[in-house]
């Protein structure tokens, strides 16, 4: 796996990585250098990844769990190791975060826009909207930086983000146990929860039903069962979050990328929650023109 340095290094990509706050626990040499305006935009990263190679080569702490980040077709995800402090419900607290930063993918080129596409996902999900309505800890009415629980939240909260989406930082989920989701999913209809399963294809005939196809995932299901599930307050949630952002539940559907399992840290309590929400239709609409100008480029060549 790539490190996050040399991904940086290749991609050239300018992030103003100086005007961050999640960046408060890196060493103090590297924010030196984030905030050294001596330094143009375009040569700071540069200054900053020879920095941090020259502090991983000589053993220094450099506020990272480690230098290896997790890596999609668009973001690179690394973990702080501090917690990050949070004022939840009037109390003070601390959480783990992960941190997603846009870098250029292989179909960036082939997008037409100025943009990356790591950027239009990031700030999807840093939008207001989705953290208002939808985030399991949603911004405080006191507008003072707190947070409030959201009891039907299914989305893991940001709680940081740069204004053009370069990056952001969210709220660190555990990977998703199917034991917990479970657990998590009981109430007084369900007092054995529900299985993944079992939402994930209701909530899939579901959309094949409002495009007016037949149901066929859920057919092993009793009518009654069906109806439990459907009527579940996270199913409910998950489906309003799907029509009122444009997102395609099967994005939702695939446990290992999607889907964690977020402990309140003030409660103790379980919350399923999704963890790639920023690929909505407008973001999928400019992968598919990207992959169709990849193909037509190829053809070009080959001819």
């Amino acid at each position: 796996m790539k490190k996050f340095i040399d991904i940086l290094k290749e991609s050239n990509y300018v992030i103003d990585l100086s005007a961050t706050k999640l960046l408060e626990d890196l060493h103090p040499e590297l924010k030196q250098v984030l905030d050294d305006d001596s330094y143009p935009a375009k040569s700071k990263i540069s200054a900053f990844t020879k920095k941090t190679r020259k502090m991983i080569s000589n053993g220094e702490d450099t506020g990272l769990e480690n230098d290896k980040p997790k890596k999609g077709s668009s973001r690179a995800v690394w973990f702080p190791k501090q917690e990050k402090e949070i004022t939840l419900d009037g109390q003070k607290t601390k959480l783990h975060t992960a941190v997603k930063v846009a870098f250029p993918g292989t179909l960036d080129k082939y997008t037409g826009d100025d943009r990356l596409l790591g950027e239009h996902q990031n700030e999807n999900e840093s939008s207001y909207f989705h953290q208002k309505h939808y985030a399991v800890l949603t911004p405080s009415d006191n507008h003072d930086g707190s947070l409030e629980t959201n009891e039907h939240g299914v989305l893991a909260p940001v709680l940081d983000h740069h204004e053009d989406g370069h990056w952001l930082e969210m709220a660190k989920a555990d990977k998703f146990d199917a034991k917990r989701f479970r657990e998590a999913t009981k109430t007084e209809d369900m007092p054995k929860g529900m299985t993944f399963k079992d939402f994930s294809d209701v909530l899939l005939d579901e959309h094949e039903l409002s495009k007016g196809n037949d149901k066929y995932r859920t057919k092993h299901m009793s009518e009654e069962h069906y109806e439990k599930v459907l009527d579940h307050p996270f199913t409910r949630s998950v489906i309003d979050f799907c029509n009122d952002t444009q997102t395609h539940p099967a994005d939702i559907g695939h446990i290992s990328r999607n889907m964690g399992i977020f402990r309140h840290p003030v409660t103790g309590k379980d919350h399923p929650v999704i963890l790639d929400y920023g690929f909505n239709h407008d973001t999928a609409k400019m992968y598919n023109k990207a992959r169709r100008n990849q193909m037509d480029s190829k053809y070009r060549n080959y001819y």
